[in-house]
């Protein structure tokens, strides 16, 4: 059940699914998503929430992005 992770495992899921969409948006258009594209594909509620878990990613120095700039989201 949902409570019965603790909340750090739960956020490692969410970061890994925010990760994957990005993967595989990438791969099937050709271009990154937008931070709303994430929202709508992993089901995240806000998309302040969602790029926090971008921001934690890019941490990991597993994606990154140009400030002010559209769709330059690349995994690295």
């Amino acid at each position: 059940m949902y409570y019965e992770k603790s909340q750090k495992v739960r956020i490692q899921e969410l970061e890994e699914k925010v990760f994957q969409e990005i993967e595989k948006y990438i791969a099937k258009k050709g271009y990154s998503p937008s931070v709303r594209d994430l929202k709508r594909l992993t089901g995240i509620p806000s998309t302040s929430t969602t790029l926090q878990y971008m921001k934690r990613l890019q941490q990991k120095n597993l994606i990154d992005w140009e400030p002010r700039q559209v769709r330059s989201l690349k995994v690295l």
